[in-house]
């Protein structure tokens, strides 16, 4: 199996002036203080995967196998939670088949839960879902897109804002006949969309081909399809699924915590829980604008610099919203407007 990890990663830091869209940078935690973050491989540990975490232990994708760790004495309990699937650690084999994790690599992006969610997969007001990933795929039934356009808005927020590319990607296509109206905007904006069937297979082997030799992180809500999705790329996974309720058109939970696996060589894909609502609020407000892509241009014509596109007077993203073939959308505008007042 080849090395995930043979170069070490360049951690970009946030900078508001001039922010690139989808460039690659640390948790907006100060890592400075955490003693257990060390760049490189220390004398006697070697490098390894988080795929999955329990209460006081990690499991590890280690030279081709998975195995359990646990924390190092020199890592604070305080920390222990300071380490997300994704993550690059260093491990320490011990005597008989034991091995700890002594520190972890610095992230070179993440996708982070803030403490709007709704899910039950813990109460604590920030963590990370997964680090260290190339994309993120927003699953939403093709069906919906629509009617999900909101809560892909807020996904494609969260994504750029760990430096994650996002990509939509509709399942159960063969359940609509119509083309979502929505679905124009992501393709101006050259965020790649698929849109697959399990039942007939349909763009699976374009997506196989999209995410192969990448660490891919599939989000959305409960019974969006990402289970059956996995399973259609790689079988030997064997994910539980649950039927969709028919009546509130809500599934169940069946992924309860990130999980990371490999599907193919140098091909990872990390399974995380359905999320009911998707909260923002962890983003700094004078931040967000700059993830809506489509307001760079026109930003720079408005009035004041540090315009927030809400009640300043002459400003280019609203004048826009007034023109028929402007480039911001109304409902753009309103998921952008409905996330600065949370």
């Amino acid at each position: 199996m080849s090395n995930l990890w043979e170069e070490e990663p360049e951690v970009q830091t946030r900078t508001k002036k001039q922010r690139p869209t989808f460039k690659k940078k640390s948790d907006r935690s100060p890592e400075s203080s955490k003693t257990w973050i060390i760049p490189s491989c220390p004398e006697h540990a070697q490098a390894g995967t988080v795929s999955s975490i329990h209460k006081n232990a990690l499991q590890v994708l280690f030279d081709g196998q998975f195995i359990e760790t646990v924390f190092a004495e020199e890592i604070p309990v305080s920390g222990w939670n300071d380490f997300a699937v994704g993550d690059q650690v260093w491990v320490v084999l011990g005597a008989e088949m034991s091995a700890s994790v002594v520190g972890r690599r610095a992230r070179t992006s993440f996708v982070g839960r803030t403490k709007g969610d709704r899910t039950r997969q813990t109460s604590a007001e920030w963590y990370v879902l997964a680090a260290n990933v190339d994309c993120g795929l927003i699953t939403v039934p093709l069906e919906q897109a629509d009617v999900q356009a909101p809560f892909i808005d807020r996904y494609l927020v969260l994504l750029q804002d760990g430096g994650v590319q996002p990509v939509v990607c509709l399942t159960k296509s063969d359940q609509s006949t119509t083309r979502p109206t929505s679905l124009d905007f992501y393709v101006t904006q050259e965020i790649p969309v698929f849109e697959t069937s399990t039942l007939s297979g349909e763009g699976i082997r374009a997506l196989k081909e999209y995410i192969s030799k990448k660490v891919v992180v599939f989000v959305g809500q409960s019974g969006a399809g990402k289970s059956s999705l996995m399973n259609a790329i790689d079988p030997s996974l064997e994910l539980a699924t649950q039927i969709v309720n028919a009546k509130t058109g809500k599934g169940k939970h069946t992924t309860t915590r990130s999980n990371l696996y490999q599907w193919a060589e140098g091909s990872f894909i990390i399974d995380t829980p359905g999320i009911r609502s998707l909260g923002v609020e962890d983003i700094p407000k004078e931040e967000v604008r700059f993830l809506f892509p489509e307001f760079s241009a026109l930003s720079t014509n408005c009035r004041y610099r540090n315009c927030s596109h809400l009640s300043e007077p002459a400003c280019a993203v609203k004048k826009s919203l007034e023109l028929a073939d402007g480039v911001i959308k109304s409902r753009r505008y309103e998921s952008y407007v409905r996330m600065m007042k949370e």
